[in-house]
């Protein structure tokens, strides 16, 4: 079954709108393939989505979303591992730079920031789903969202310097069982959503730097040379990943 550029793109939109609503994970799906079916029966018979929907792509989705509860379940599943997948990477990074050091800034302000970035992100997914874009003001969109996610963590940074004190300081034994803990959540992570890239991206992202401190050298200049290279390393990961979910 061939639908018009037009009409999957509808359908792509549909699903990450409702996904980004809450709502079920199998039920989205259901509706998507129902859906698909109309249109493709539709376009045989030379009507539009416009057509069959009946009225504007955002009002249909709004509908739509009404319609369906929200999947308590399997969101409280999803918060889960977005929160331990935020906490591996702090972890990671932390112990990368051979420091594991927490405040009461840091301890409050970096799950407050997490869970706003979850909202915001889940806010713009459906907005952007809703409303079509041209792809340059779809970058711009993305990348302002990256902008406050970035001046949101780097807020609590500077708090952090100016009035924590360190109450959890972390060392020898308990440090390199911390490393493991987050390196046990993204072989996890990258078990329950099937993708090696859980697993490449960090190991990419710390394991250079920490090899860098503990055996050869922790000049500034070297190390930013190495998280350069680390960085261009993930971005080609991507990528590659990105051309082989279309191909297949």
């Amino acid at each position: 079954m061939e639908l018009s550029a037009e009409s999957r793109e509808f359908i792509e939109n549909l699903r990450v709108y409702l996904f980004a609503t809450g709502k079920s994970e199998k039920e989205i799906e259901e509706i998507v393939r129902e859906l698909a079916d109309h249109l493709y029966e539709a376009e045989k018979r030379g009507k539009s989505v416009q057509n069959v929907i009946g009225m504007s792509p955002k009002a249909y989705m709004e509908e739509i979303a009404r319609e369906m509860r929200f999947d308590y379940k399997e969101w409280t599943k999803y918060g889960i591992m977005i929160i331990l997948g935020f906490f591996a990477f702090i972890l990671m990074n932390d112990i990368s730079e051979l420091r594991a050091n927490y405040s009461w800034i840091q301890m409050i302000g970096y799950p407050l920031v997490g869970a706003l970035i979850i909202f915001a992100m889940m806010k713009l997914f459906q907005f952007m789903a809703a409303n079509r874009f041209p792809k340059m003001k779809e970058m711009m969109l993305l990348g302002s969202f990256s902008l406050f996610s970035i001046f949101l963590f780097v807020a609590v940074i500077i708090l952090d310097k100016r009035y924590g004190e360190v109450v959890i300081e972390i060392q020898g034994f308990y440090a390199f069982l911390l490393f493991l803990i987050a390196a046990g959540i993204f072989v996890g992570l990258a078990l329950w959503s099937k993708s090696w890239v859980m697993i490449i991206v960090p190991v990419l992202l710390f394991f250079p730097e920490l090899v860098m401190r503990l055996f050869i050298t922790d000049d500034p200049v070297s190390l930013m040379v190495v998280n350069f290279i680390s960085l261009l390393s993930i971005l080609v990961v991507f990528i590659y990943s990105l051309k082989s979910e279309r191909k297949a």
